[in-house]
């Protein structure tokens, strides 16, 4: 199967060097705005006004390759026909011919102009996990409170929807903070060469707010296992109003070799 000929092409971008995190790769945040931009161009394919970020209302994505400065990205896009994801729609972001992401999203708007793809073709490259994550709850169980700021005009979309990018990054801000405070701190990773990696995020948006509303996450700890752990995350207001609920996988990798390395103890023990 050639990826890269797969389904059409949805949008093209490329990595600026200010889209890279501390790891020089390009952040979580700008991934998802890529397959935002592909889903909001399916949904305008047969001439119906561009619905914004209620495009889709869950995305499952799954990381493949780490992408840095300078790559050219394009994402295509295509309705899976069979398998566990049967009908919903596959964003595929490639890069030089090679897989970086792929995103599944769950009854997306315009699917039903896109191109068939095999599900039993795509079945290895999907994320593992398609469940919904975890709604409601509020800080009920978390392991640490964010506060992440005011919502500014420029963080909504033209239909007036808290950007998906926002949501990622706003997430990702409690995730290193909580795994910090657990002990995954920068002097562990530099002094053992084991840091961190994502390799799979769920995303489910439960509502929108106005500019200037205060938002508010709460995380925690929600699964540890041999070579990979889980985060859920509640986004939303002080008042308890949930934006969104969002589930995060990572593996522990040696960035020496760059292979997949054992949870560090410290996780286990607060798992």
């Amino acid at each position: 199967m050639d990826i890269a000929q797969l389904g059409i092409p949805t949008h093209h971008t490329r990595v600026e060097r200010w889209q890279c995190d501390f790891n020089d790769h390009w952040n979580a945040r700008f991934y998802g705005r890529g397959f935002q931009s592909a889903a909001e161009t399916v949904a305008t394919l047969d001439g119906k006004p561009n619905p914004g970020a209620a495009v889709i209302a869950e995305r499952h994505i799954r990381y493949h390759r780490e992408l840095r400065v300078g790559a050219a990205v394009e994402v295509r896009s295509a309705v899976i026909r069979g398998g566990t994801a049967d009908g919903a729609v596959a964003h595929l972001l490639v890069s030089a011919g090679r897989l970086s992401a792929v995103a599944i999203d769950r009854k997306a708007q315009g699917a039903h102009i896109l191109p068939d793809a095999a599900g039993e073709d795509l079945e290895r490259l999907l994320p593992r996990d398609l469940s919904s994550p975890a709604s409601g709850g509020g800080d009920a169980g978390s392991v640490f409170h964010g506060e992440v700021g005011p919502v500014r005009p420029a963080e909504l979309d033209h239909a007036g929807g808290l950007l998906f990018e926002e949501i990622i990054a706003r997430t990702a801000i409690t995730s290193h903070n909580l795994l910090l405070g657990l002990g995954y701190t920068m002097e562990f990773t530099e002094r053992t060469g084991i840091g961190r990696m994502a390799i799979e995020l769920s995303v489910a948006r439960h509502g929108d707010v106005a500019a200037g509303a205060i938002l508010v996450t709460h995380a925690r700890l929600s699964h540890v296992g041999e070579k990979s752990f889980s985060l859920e995350h509640w986004l939303g207001t002080r008042a308890g109003f949930q934006v969104a609920a969002v589930r995060q996988t990572l593996l522990a990798v040696d960035l020496r070799t760059r292979r997949v390395a054992a949870v560090p103890d410290f996780l286990r023990r607060s798992g």
